[in-house]
């Protein structure tokens, strides 16, 4: 079983990145290849790239413009050969185990989608652990499944990173990574992916460490920041895909997660420097599927005392407390 693995780079230093690519040229498991997406780096680096990548057959280097990730993600889903594709941010790393355990797993029972947990490193608290035990989910409601599986508070990590899990090729390449955003495709791209599938592993093995570096490729250098540019393209895609859902529990959980986009946005925004426009957040708040979304959901939807509170100030539409919020956080960061 071929398994592809993208990497897309842009600018990441050469030490990062070729730990990265060792993390996986040095897996047990060896039916694999790996497609490099440099999405538009400086000529200095894409040349040492190069030289990294011509030492092994299984590595293979593409160059394109910038474009962003998404593009990158794109490109190199349909360059895949293998029947299952995963994603790797390129100075990111995972665990030895991550293939020759997920394989084994697949060989037991084909899933159209294998999740395992992901490290967040330098700063990781084991309680951090989503998944404390394997569990499997065939169900014609996978949305709903996962919810249930993680329940762990509000967030919904399911349709987080692409990262450290395995998805079917076939159903990877009939959806597309939006390439008009630079935020939280990530989630839309997971969210429709989820809706296409008949069952899912979550395994509770450590399969994937994720580096919070200032220069990574899906963080703030990388991405143009324009006043939450981005959230009326999201908004859109979002109600798009999951406008016919018909649970009442998940249609919840759905707006939840929504509200909880919209706050990171904001604080990411922040933490990148961007001068906010105040009036642009609450012009926001005050469109008419973000006013309709926020009046069926109830404080006690919630569970933590975090997003209960988040949850009132939009509500409330107290855009300039947010803005506060966010900023005392990006001091203490």
């Amino acid at each position: 079983m071929l398994i592809s693995i993208i990497i897309p780079v842009y600018n990441t230093p050469i030490n990062d990145f070729q730990k990265c690519l060792s993390s996986i040229l040095e897996q047990k498991y060896s039916e694999i290849e790996i497609i490099i997406i440099d999405d538009g780096s400086d000529k200095e680096l894409s040349k040492l790239y190069v030289t990294l990548c011509s030492k092994d057959k299984r590595v293979s280097y593409h160059y394109f413009t910038n474009h962003g990730v998404s593009y990158a993600r794109n490109r190199g889903v349909e360059i895949a050969q293998g029947e299952y594709v995963t994603f790797v941010d390129s100075d990111d790393v995972i665990d030895q185990s991550f293939f020759v355990n997920a394989a084994k797993y697949l060989l037991e029972e084909k899933y159209d989608l294998v999740i395992g947990r992901i490290v967040y490193l330098p700063k990781f608290d084991s309680k951090q652990r989503i998944y404390k035990n394997h569990k499997e989910i065939s169900t014609l409601r996978m949305l709903e499944a996962m919810f249930s599986v993680e329940n762990k508070g509000d967030e919904l990590h399911a349709l987080a990173s692409p990262c450290g899990r395995l998805y079917l090729t076939s159903i990877a390449k009939s959806i597309k990574f939006d390439e008009c955003i630079k935020y939280f495709e990530d989630q839309l791209y997971n969210c429709e992916y989820v809706k296409k599938i008949k069952n899912a592993l979550f395994v509770a093995e450590d399969w994937y460490y994720y580096y919070q570096n200032p220069y990574s490729a899906l963080h703030v250098k990388h991405r143009k920041w324009d006043e939450l540019s981005d959230w009326d393209v999201f908004l859109d895609r979002w109600i798009a895909i999951n406008e016919n859902e018909s649970d009442t529990s998940t249609d919840i959980l759905l707006k939840k997660h929504l509200i909880t986009y919209f706050f990171k946005e904001i604080e990411e925004g922040v933490l990148a420097g961007e001068k906010f426009n105040r009036k642009k957040i609450r012009n926001i708040m005050n469109k008419k599927p973000f006013v309709l979304m926020t009046k069926s959901l109830k404080t006690k939807d919630y569970i933590s005392k975090k997003r209960k509170l988040q949850f009132f100030l939009i509500k409330h539409r107290f855009s300039c407390v947010i803005y506060i919020l966010a900023k005392i956080k990006n001091r203490r960061s």
